[in-house]
């Protein structure tokens, strides 16, 4: 060992092993994947939304999104008539997409709101409240 180097004392190892251990069990570290709300790992950008197919929406059912102070979980959607016999620049089925909304209050509804999250690229969307239960957001997709 040179002249010159530090000695690493045993504390100085333990307190960087316990670092590590801590690093490690809140899911983080370098290049480690952190998961957003809505269980998805922040490792890979999701598809886009705004112009998605039902069954990209399907597919992003139980995660979480942002309409500025509102969170919200998209709770499913349901399909509305037959597939296809639309022009092909058109979605090929109507559906509506359900929200819930778990940040607490109500949000008001036929309004354009600017939806965000942490895979899927940021889009607009007009939803309206659901009658029913004023927890709920209902969008349609045609």
């Amino acid at each position: 060992m040179a002249d010159d180097a530090l000695p690493i004392s045993r504390r100085a190892v333990i307190a960087g092993m316990a670092g590590s251990v801590a690093l490690a069990g809140c899911g983080g570290g370098i290049g480690g994947p952190s998961a957003d709300a809505g269980g998805l790992t922040a490792a890979a950008p999701a598809p886009p939304l705004s112009t998605a197919e039902a069954d990209a929406w399907m597919a992003a059912a139980g995660t979480t999104f942002r309409a500025g102070a509102f969170t919200m979980r998209l709770d499913g959607v349901e399909l509305i008539g037959a597939p296809g016999g639309r022009p092909e620049e058109l979605r090929q089925q109507t559906f509506i997409a359900a929200f819930e909304i778990v940040s607490g209050g109500f949000m008001p509804g036929d309004l354009l709101y600017t939806l965000s999250h942490a895979r899927i690229p940021t889009f607009d969307i007009f939803l309206t409240a659901d009658s029913a239960n004023p927890a709920r957001m209902r969008a349609l997709f045609n």
